[in-house]
């Protein structure tokens, strides 16, 4: 039998004169359990009408898990604030060991998604944090080129070469696989989509670049300034293609 998060709210305030917090720890019930996902969401939704229960929940973060669910699961909210801010607190819990396996899969299943957004715009504090979370997962094979490709060239621009260089070693490594696969024929559209990029990076450049045009469109921006940013990043670009030829 189906409840509603309002009949779940009443009953709860009945078991509250003699159990402190009955909706917080039924989900946590549910979830050691694994009674399912949609029972979870019903409780979360009573839970959330009740700010005294809220106040008791200390750090069980899976008392958010079904709205952190809901968040991922809707393509909608993909680029959002909150979108975000989840999987970034999901990236935390798993490197404490606190996250349970579905909800590791709910976080494998957008981590790509969350690099290439937030390279895209600039965030480089969260696409650091991405890029340290899937070193020790191995999931770097889901950001696409030119996220790596941003990535490289935000550390390299930034004086960070060593780094700039290991993560172009990825970056490679990627586009050697995108190759092979094209090669074989075995290759899906959006496989040959990311190939077809990178074979356009040099002409494509300075759209690529535009993370880096407030710089270099500003009228304040001195002309030895603009000079500078042209030679670091076309010593970058030499730099890398160049090694790239090499391997």
């Amino acid at each position: 039998m189906d409840f509603c998060a309002l009949q779940i709210q009443e009953m709860a305030s009945f078991l509250r004169n003699c159990w402190p917090c009955p909706l917080a720890d039924s989900i946590d019930y549910v979830f050691r359990w694994k009674l399912g996902d949609k029972l979870a969401l019903q409780l979360y939704q009573a839970f959330l009408r009740e700010p005294a229960e809220r106040n008791l929940y200390a750090d069980r973060y899976h008392i958010f898990f079904p709205w952190m669910i809901e968040v991922i699961d809707d393509k909608k909210n993909r680029g959002r604030n909150e979108w975000v801010a989840v999987l970034v607190k999901l990236i935390e819990l798993d490197l404490n060991k606190l996250l349970p396996n579905f909800m590791r899969g709910k976080l494998h299943s957008e981590i790509g998604n969350l690099f290439n957004y937030a390279c895209k715009n600039r965030n480089f504090d969260v696409a650091e944090k991405v890029w340290d979370y899937c070193k020790i997962t191995g999931l770097s094979h889901r950001f696409s080129v030119n996220s790596l490709f941003l990535f490289t060239l935000y550390h390299w621009m930034n004086g960070r070469k060593m780094k700039a260089k290991t993560i172009a070693s990825v970056l490679q490594s990627r586009i050697r696989f995108l190759r092979d696969v094209s090669n074989n024929k075995f290759s899906e559209d959006k496989v040959m989509e990311e190939m077809k990029e990178w074979k356009n990076i040099r002409d494509r450049f300075l759209e690529i670049n535009r993370s880096y045009k407030d710089i270099m469109e500003n009228p304040q921006t001195k002309e030895r300034t603009r000079k500078v940013c042209n030679r670091v990043l076309n010593e970058f670009v030499n730099d890398f293609i160049d090694n790239k030829n090499r391997k």
